[in-house]
């Protein structure tokens, strides 16, 4: 997450967030990637940023004052991504604009093209982008003539292409023209120390947008936050807590403010934990241990659906057992 997301062209890399071991080291690497021409390959899961590095290196690079050109190979159908890349002449085919189109690449021309989810790019489309990087010249589609472009290449996925080289999906070729200086970013579950680092800021940032009060977390929220596993990233955490400013009423955004999903999720972590705790401090006998083992359930279901008649029901129809048995249990927990 960078500070001033909201003007991409100042992105640079003290602008983005994070103290953590293992985002400094990505940071480190890309300003060293930063101040060499090299093509770059950005491998991160989903939310982890990986725009905003590729825009960093760009703005802090050799080609700073050329344009960044991005495309998602991802959100583009297979039969226009060749055409968005590489261009086409006037009358290259049916529906072609009359007097022709420059494709990324050539928009891209003295600056950065970055190639967001190549793993997602056809093979053929492949094929054309591994003589880019080889011959530096593109055929727009319908042209006779080779074009010249000087460009830097950065490249993102989220995806192993290593992987999807050994099931023939990806070119080996194309793989190792675009691994020479490969960058890793940490997802978020692994930059503990960045957690409320970032939520504080993306909390101020929202309350600012959304004109309402500046509000903080309760302290049970970033209790839950730093046990959830984040598969999101950076972006599920914005998603989160917007939720939570739209919702809260006070001046702290508390457990019921957020999305059912992520209380639903955190819950079933909670229980996880307590059995996996039960498990291991194993004494009595099964019997024992059964009933030991049935509260725990119980007690965390009553604490997820209430102790109301209703909630009472909730806990009774997800365990599949009838209102008076759940009555009966847990008047023997209390005796």
């Amino acid at each position: 997450i960078a500070k001033t997301y909201e003007n991409r062209e100042k992105i640079h890399f003290s602008n983005i967030i994070g103290n953590s071991k293992a985002i400094l080291e990505a940071i480190n690497k890309s300003k060293i990637a930063a101040a060499t021409d090299s093509t770059i390959l950005i491998q991160g899961s989903s939310g982890t940023g990986k725009e905003l590095f590729a825009r960093s290196i760009h703005n802090e690079g050799l080609r700073k004052d050329g344009p960044f050109v991005a495309i998602n190979c991802a959100s583009i159908p297979e039969t226009l991504i060749e055409s968005e890349l590489f261009g086409y002449e006037k009358g290259a085919f049916t529906g072609a604009n009359t007097t022709g189109k420059k494709g990324k690449i050539e928009l891209a021309h003295n600056g950065t093209l970055f190639l967001d989810e190549v793993g997602d790019l056809p093979l053929y489309t492949q094929t054309k982008l591994l003589r880019v990087l080889q011959e530096r010249v593109i055929d727009r589609i319908g042209g006779t003539k080779p074009i010249y472009v000087n460009i830097r290449i950065i490249a993102a996925t989220n995806k192993d292409l290593r992987k999807l080289v050994e099931e023939g999906k990806f070119r080996l070729d194309l793989f190792y023209r675009l691994n020479v200086i490969p960058i890793k970013l940490p997802d978020l579950k692994d930059r503990e120390d960045d957690v409320f680092l970032c939520a504080e800021y993306i909390l101020d940032k929202l309350c600012f947008s959304m004109n309402v009060e500046p509000k903080k977390l309760s302290q049970e929220v970033k209790k839950a936050f730093m046990k959830y596993h984040w598969p999101g990233n950076i972006r599920e955490l914005e998603n989160i807590l917007e939720h939570g400013v739209c919702f809260s009423r006070g001046k702290y955004i508390e457990m019921d403010d957020l999305p059912e999903y992520f209380l639903e999720e955190y819950r079933n972590l909670k229980l996880n934990t307590k059995i996996n705790s039960m498990a291991t401090n194993m004494e009595g006998s099964l019997e024992d241990l059964k009933q030991e083992f049935e509260r725990a359930v119980i007690e965390e279901m009553l604490k997820r659906y209430g102790n109301s008649l209703e909630g009472k029901k909730k806990v009774a129809e997800k365990l599949n057992i009838g209102l008076t048995t759940l009555y009966r249990k847990l008047n023997d927990y209390h005796n």
